[in-house]
């Protein structure tokens, strides 16, 4: 048996509404086998339905059946139900916009577009689910890795397989080849072949819902992240200046001698004599407790994650 008033809810427009009485009266309730033999006989008789969503894949419908023996509802109840189901469809609303952007609006996310590497998150099939500015940028040069339909892909075929074979490590969907007492890789390091021969270090993390409370979303999750030699550093001499307790010159020199500015090549691009640089270096290096440029480079990429 069908419940007859299902070919009429499946045509109705989205944010429209039905009531069952307005389409079959009680001599057509008394001859259908669905209201005699089922529905009746259950508890329930009429039908009041909204269409709140419809796409190519699912639809949506908010409904409610009164009970058999009292009349439908009244035009007060119907109010009451359209008003109630106006919540519903803003809420499903937001639900969906979350759930398509949930990288973008994510507490994992807003972290990673404060990097300053490049990072992606991808799931076991390659997908690429986020990228954060540094890692668009990647993407765009092209002479490493590259977006090919919303998969990540090595330019290099060897780097390619490395890359799979590190993925599968991560085991973020098992496979029935593993045991019980098969322990799945928390990291992954590989190092990636560029257009011009040299290679990169880059490192694959598995982000699994239950370890980070769902930060990433809501199925596990690998970031990538590329570690590119000679990159510059872009750091904030506000964050220096409050972590180490420099003034803003000081700040500024420091932030240009972590990218490797020599005092010389400082002083040129800070328009300041070479006697207040070196002087300022040293105020650094007793503020920081570093023993060298080497040593301060250290301490700032530490002290400024972000």
């Amino acid at each position: 048996m069908v419940d007859p008033r299902l070919k009429d809810v499946a045509i109705l427009p989205v944010n429209d509404w039905y009531s069952c009485e307005d389409h079959y009266d009680e001599a057509f309730v008394q001859q259908d086998r669905y209201y005699s033999e089922f529905l009746i006989p259950y508890g329930g008789r009429f039908l009041l339905a909204a269409k709140i969503f419809e796409d190519s894949a699912s639809v949506c419908l908010f409904c409610t059946i009164t009970k058999a023996g009292r009349p439908p509802l009244s035009l007060d109840e119907k109010q009451v139900f359209m008003r109630i189901t106006e919540h519903l469809v803003k809420a499903l609303n937001i639900q969906r916009t979350l759930a398509e952007k949930s990288d973008q609006l994510s507490v994992g996310a807003e972290l990673l577009e404060r990097m300053r590497q490049p990072m992606l998150l991808i799931d076991s099939q390659r997908r690429i689910g986020y990228r954060n500015q540094a890692g668009r940028d990647l993407l765009m040069r092209n002479d490493m890795v590259y977006d090919e339909g919303g998969l990540l892909v090595c330019r290099d075929s060897e780097s390619d397989l490395n890359l799979t074979i590190a993925i599968r490590e991560l085991a973020l969907v098992p496979f029935t080849t593993h045991g019980a007492d098969y322990v799945p890789a928390d990291r992954q390091s590989i190092r990636l072949k560029r257009r011009d021969g040299r290679r990169v270090a880059t490192t694959l993390l598995a982000l699994r819902p239950e370890a980070t409370m769902g930060s990433f979303g809501r199925t596990p999750q690998a970031l990538f992240t590329v570690f590119e030699p000679g990159a510059a550093v872009d750091i904030d001499p506000f964050i220096l200046s409050a972590t180490f307790n420099l003034t803003p010159a000081e700040a500024r020199l420091a932030a240009k001698t972590v990218n490797g500015l020599t005092p010389e090549q400082s002083a040129q691009t800070l328009g300041v004599k070479i006697s207040t640089v070196r002087s300022q270096l040293v105020a650094i290096y007793g503020k920081t407790g570093a023993t060298g440029q080497a040593d301060l480079v250290r301490l700032v990429l530490s002290a400024t994650t972000f």
